[in-house]
């Protein structure tokens, strides 16, 4: 009895700083474990990618006035760092809509990599050349 004599005796900011702590722990253990049930880093953020493909006209295989677009994405969080490639045939228009809202995926996702540093860099360097061939 003299233990919960103890406990009781502790202050109140006591009991809320060890409450946090476990709850911390808890949300931190919880969102591992739905993290990993729901496929894990292969289909981290893997909605938000295809969503930028959405009303165009992106094709796989090449028709007459298509251009090619080749574009790396990068996403992750934490400990996890993916990097695709995207090669894709479409118009003219639409493949600089896409352009353009790929490397605003990797400027928002791909800042949560541990490579954070050097996505912009990448990106914008892709972002650059493909501008280039797609204008020509």
């Amino acid at each position: 009895m003299e233990s919960y004599a103890f406990l009781a005796s502790l202050p109140l900011w006591r009991w809320v700083v060890v409450v946090a702590i476990y709850a911390m722990f808890l949300l931190i253990v919880a969102g591992l474990v739905y993290f990993l049930c729901t496929g894990g880093s292969k289909n981290l953020f893997l909605k938000k990618l295809y969503k930028n493909y959405e009303g165009l006209g992106i094709r796989q295989n090449p028709q007459i006035g298509d251009v090619q677009l080749v574009y790396h994405t990068y996403r992750g969080f934490f400990l996890w760092f993916i990097q695709e490639e995207h090669q894709v045939f479409a118009s003219r228009g639409d493949a600089m809509t896409l352009l353009n809202r790929l490397l605003r995926f990797n400027l928002t996702f791909g800042l949560m990599t541990p490579w954070f540093f050097l996505v912009p860099f990448l990106a914008l360097g892709n972002y650059f050349s493909q501008k280039k061939k797609l204008r020509f």
